[in-house]
C-alpha cells in the first residue's frame, strides 16, 4: 500500500465509503435510540484498527512533537462531532440525500485549504459551489424514501448542515497538518486514538442516558460500522497524505453518484427520482468544476 498512487487510493476509497453510507443508513433505521453510543463503539474500533494498520504498514512509532498534539486534539474532538452530525443527517434524510447535503463539508474544507494552505484557486470554484448549493437545497426537499418521512424545520436543517460544515472543515484541516508532521501510519495510531477519546468525551457529556437502550446486537452493529469506517478512513488519510487538502476532499465526494444508484437499488430510495437525478447532476457538475 505504501506505493499506491493517489488516484488508486481515491477510487477504492470512493467505493468503500459508498458501501459505508448504505450500512450507516441501515443502522440508523434499525437502532434509532442509539446515537452517541454508536460513535463511542465505532471510534473505539477505529482506534484499535489504527494500531493494527501501524503494525502492518508503519516503520515503528514516533512520538509527535508538542505543536502536532494541538492538531491531534483539534481533529480528535471535531471529526467525531462531524461524523455524529452526518450520522444524524443520514438517519433523517436518507443515504442518497445525505450525500448531496454533505458536499457542503467538502466545499468548506476546500475553502479552508485555499485560505490557510494557499492551495491553488480557480474561478470555476464559485460556479461549481453555486451548483452544489442548488443540489443541497433540492436534496433537503426530498423525503428519504416512500416509507420514512422526516419532519424537521428548515432552521434545524440549517444548524445541522452548518455544524457539519464547520466541524468537518476545521477537523480535516487539523488532520492534514498532523499528517504532514507524522505521516499516515503514526496518525492512524495517535490521530484515531484522539478521535476515540473525543467520542468518549461526547458520550460522557451527552450519551450516558442511552445505556438503557444498549443491546449486544446494537454493539455488534456499531463495531461492524467502526471496521468499515476504519477501512474508508485508512484510504482517505493515505490519499490526504499524498495530495492537497482541497483536491482530496473534493475527489472523495465523487461517491455521490454511486451512493445515489446503490441507495435506489438496495434501500428503495427511488421516490422523486427526477429530483434526485437533478440534484446528483448538479453535484457532479459542480464538483467537476471545482476540480477544474
Amino acid at each position: 500500500m505504501k506505493t499506491m498512487q493517489w488516484q488508486t487510493a481515491m477510487a477504492i476509497q470512493i467505493i468503500a465509503s459508498s458501501i459505508l453510507a448504505l450500512v450507516t443508513r441501515w443502522f440508523a433505521l434499525t437502532e434509532r435510540k442509539l446515537f452517541f453510543t454508536v460513535g463511542l463503539v465505532s471510534y473505539a474500533v477505529i482506534a484499535a484498527m489504527g494500531c493494527i494498520y501501524l503494525l502492518l504498514f508503519g516503520n515503528g512509532i514516533s512520538v509527535p512533537h508538542a505543536r502536532t498534539w494541538l492538531y491531534l486534539v483539534g481533529e480528535g474532538v471535531l471529526i467525531p462531532i462531524s461524523w455524529l452530525l452526518n450520522y444524524r443527517a443520514v438517519g433523517l434524510f436518507g443515504a442518497s440525500n445525505a450525500q448531496q447535503i454533505s458536499v457542503v463539508t467538502y466545499i468548506s474544507t476546500a475553502l479552508l485549504g485555499f485560505w490557510l494552505l494557499h492551495e491553488p484557486f480557480t474561478w470555476t470554484f464559485l460556479t461549481g459551489s453555486l451548483l452544489i448549493f442548488v443540489s443541497i437545497i433540492t436534496a433537503l426537499r426530498i423525503q428519504p424514501d416512500a416509507t420514512h418521512h422526516q419532519q424537521v424545520s428548515w432552521r434545524y436543517k440549517a444548524i445541522l448542515v452548518g455544524g457539519m460544515a464547520v466541524s468537518f472543515a476545521v477537523g480535516i484541516y487539523c488532520e492534514k497538518q498532523a499528517l504532514i508532521a507524522i505521516g499516515p501510519w503514526d496518525y492512524a495510531l495517535f490521530g484515531w486514538s484522539m478521535q476515540c477519546l473525543g467520542a468518549v468525551m461526547l458520550w460522557l457529556l451527552l450519551g450516558r442516558g442511552e445505556r438503557v437502550h444498549v443491546t449486544p446486537r446494537g454493539l455488534q452493529k456499531a463495531a461492524i460500522l467502526g471496521v468499515l469506517m476504519s477501512l474508508a478512513g485508512l484510504l482517505f488519510i493515505y490519499a490526504l497524505s499524498k495530495g492537497t487538502l482541497s483536491s482530496t476532499v473534493v475527489a472523495a465526494s465523487a461517491k455521490i453518484g454511486l451512493v445515489t444508484v446503490l441507495a435506489a437499488l438496495f434501500l428503495r430510495e427511488d421516490n422523486n427520482l427526477y429530483l434526485r437525478i437533478f440534484a446528483t447532476a448538479c453535484s457532479v457538475t459542480g464538483l467537476w468544476m471545482l476540480l477544474g
